[in-house]
Parts: structure tokens; C-alpha cells; sequence
């Protein structure tokens, strides 16, 4: 467990990227336990959870340093957006109906703490204990506590330890690792069944490749708004480049590129770090892509178009080819005129 103050502390990882992150003093817990590659080697659903862990975090990984409030686990479910209630609600009820409760009973209810129904239906966090449970509701609320206060780049570290404390512990028991799992494989399958554009969801302008499916994946699990918007820049560069509205017609290679260029031109965050970590951890189709990259070069699409948000693909038209003037042909001249060819005198007409 460590207490960190990123805003301040020119020796931590995040300094130079801390405000536009908006991060805040606070803990963590380093990862120690995650999904190994052995694990994920013979599946493909693991494999992309795994790409994400890399860049999110282990099973027993706590942040109490930034926007999220608290945020856990393998693919850092957060409270701020109610991510880490959901998660936790649907791990309790598994836990129920395996005749495991005593599991979460030691997790978490022996802490003082609960997940249940709140007051508008969604999962919320509850504290007290047996006979007076009361729900925690709001981002000041969670801010209270988790981190002991609700103004924004304060903290108590007594109580951000404690929390830090209670979530990685939990994150250490295999039973609750094998239900992370679960739910993080329920959310993949989400993320890549989202809708897109009209009826095609992400998974069509995929069409199974494993680094578009991991990158989406990774950014989803950061903003799935963000996600979905940068999803749609790179269909509409494909569909711009192809002139064909059904991904089945683009050649192979061509979404995957111009979806890794989205991601890494962007301004959102540290996205761009993000893009090039999961292009490491999957070198899957790298080949595809440099073609792909390589014709459209050959053809004048400009890539670096993409950049700055919003930015559009286009194509620079190649320069035609120069042609010879033909030279004017000289005007004639008129004769001068001769002897004879001399205006009489005019006649006095007196």
C-alpha cells in the first residue's frame, strides 16, 4: 500500500500528466495477482482481458488517487460512475447462490460495508452493520467515505489506507479472482455487442481481430462514451477510403489501421500511450495493418488527417502531368502599299 501525491511529487510516475488527468492525493496498492499468459494463451476472451490488465491493473489493484474515488480490480471498476457497485452486486449474488456468503460477509460486510439496491434501483454501497444499513449515494457521499472528505484534492490518509487495505485483500481471494473474471468477460462481450452505426455493432467493423477487439476493449473499459465516438471516426475514415458503407466489402487490414491511428492521434487522455501499449501486447496484424498503411500512402490518403480530435481523412489528388504549349502561330501582316496602290488626291469639288 502506498500513499502518493502525484500533483506535487515530481518523483511520481504520473507528475507530469497529474493535472491533465485529474488526479489528487491519495493510495493505491501495485498489483500482485492477475490473469498470467499461460491462463489466457487458449482463449481468446482472456486474452483480451489480459491486454487490458496490462493497462489497467491486477485483481488486488486499488486507486484512491483520482476522479474515480475508489477504483478495483481487474479491469479498475470505479465508484464514481457506479462501475464498482455493479460489479460488486453482481459478485455478491454469485457468492449467494454458490452458498458462499460467508465469503462476502468477511470481504466486506465485516468492514462495515454492503452492497445492495439503493434508493433509485441501481446497485449502491451501504454501511452500518446488520440491524442499521443506510445507503451512500452521491459523488460527496462516496468522497466521504472513502477518502474522508468531500473537497476535491484533500484527503484523510487513515481512512484511504483502511479502504485500500479492505479492497485489496478481497482482490487477493481466489474465489472473488475467479468472479472478477465472470464479470469482466459479461462486460467484454457488451463492449464488442455495443452499436455503432445503425445496426452494426463493433464486433462487425472487427470482423475478429484480435488488436481491434483488445483496443476497444482497453478504451471502452476507460470511457465507453469516448470509446464509441472514437469508434466512429475510424468507420467513417474506412468508409470514406473504400466508398462501401458494409465493413464485409473493406479489404483486410484497413479498419484495424485507421482504428490505431484514431487512438493514437487522440487528445483524450493518455490515450495515445494506451494505443501504442496494446499494439506491444498484441502484435497480432501488425503486417496487415503496414500494408494497409502502405496502399493507402501509395494512394495519397493522408493519415496524419486523423489527428487533433475530430480530424477527417482525406486525400491529397497526385499533380498532372505537365504538358507542352504549342506555340501561337504569328499573326499576318498587312502589306504596305505600293506605287500604284496610292490614294488619289482628293477632287476640289468647286
Amino acid at each position: 500500500m502506498l500513499l502518493r501525491d502525484p500533483l506535487t511529487d515530481p518523483r511520481d510516475p504520473a507528475y507530469r500528466i497529474a493535472r491533465k488527468l485529474r488526479l489528487e492525493p491519495g493510495a493505491c496498492v501495485r498489483p500482485t495477482a492477475g490473469l498470467s499468459p499461460g491462463e489466457a494463451a487458449a482463449d481468446r476472451e482472456k486474452y483480451l482481458l489480459l491486454a487490458t490488465q496490462a493497462v489497467e491493473g491486477g485483481y488486488d489493484a486499488v486507486n484512491i488517487y483520482d476522479r474515480g474515488i475508489v477504483s478495483w480490480g481487474l479491469m479498475q471498476w470505479a465508484a464514481h460512475e457506479n462501475s464498482l457497485q455493479e460489479a460488486l452486486w453482481y459478485m455478491k449474488g454469485r457468492l449467494l447462490r454458490k452458498n458462499k456468503g460467508r465469503v462476502w460477509a468477511a470481504l466486506w460486510k465485516a468492514h462495515g460495508l454492503d452492497v445492495q439496491r439503493g434508493p433509485g434501483g441501481a446497485p449502491a454501497f451501504f454501511v452500518g452493520g446488520p440491524d442499521a444499513w443506510r445507503p451512500v449515494v452521491g459523488k460527496d457521499a462516496l468522497r466521504v467515505l472513502f477518502r474522508g472528505t468531500k473537497k476535491v484534492g484533500k484527503y484523510d490518509p487513515v481512512t484511504a489506507t483502511r479502504w485500500a487495505k479492505v479492497f485489496c485483500r478481497a482482490g487477493r481471494d481466489r474465489t472473488v479472482q475467479a468472479l472478477q473474471v465472470e464479470w469482466a468477460t459479461a462486460r467484454l462481450r457488451a463492449c464488442l455487442g455495443q452499436r455503432i452505426d445503425g445496426a452494426w455493432r463493433a464486433r462487425d467493423f472487427s470482423r475478429g481481430d484480435l488488436f481491434s477487439d483488445a483496443l476497444t476493449f482497453a478504451l471502452w473499459t476507460n470511457n465507453p462514451r469516448a470509446c464509441h465516438e472514437h469508434l466512429r471516426r475510424a468507420v467513417r475514415a474506412s468508409r470514406l477510403v473504400t466508398g462501401e458503407a458494409d465493413p464485409a466489402d473493406w479489404p483486410a487490414g484497413l479498419f484495424p489501421l485507421l482504428w490505431e491511428q484514431t487512438a493514437r492521434r487522440s487528445e483524450f487522455g493518455v490515450w495515445p500511450k494506451r494505443a501504442a501499449a496494446i499494439a506491444r501486447l498484441v502484435p497480432v496484424g501488425q503486417v496487415g495493418r503496414h500494408r494497409a498503411f502502405q496502399e493507402l500512402a501509395s494512394r495519397g490518403w493522408q493519415i496524419h488527417a486523423l489527428q487533433r480530435g475530430g480530424g477527417r481523412l482525406w486525400r491529397r489528388e497526385p499533380p498532372k502531368p505537365a504538358t507542352a504549349k504549342a506555340p501561337k502561330p504569328a499573326a499576318a501582316k498587312a502589306p504596305k502599299p505600293g506605287p500604284s496602290q496610292a490614294a488619289a488626291p482628293a477632287r476640289d469639288k468647286g
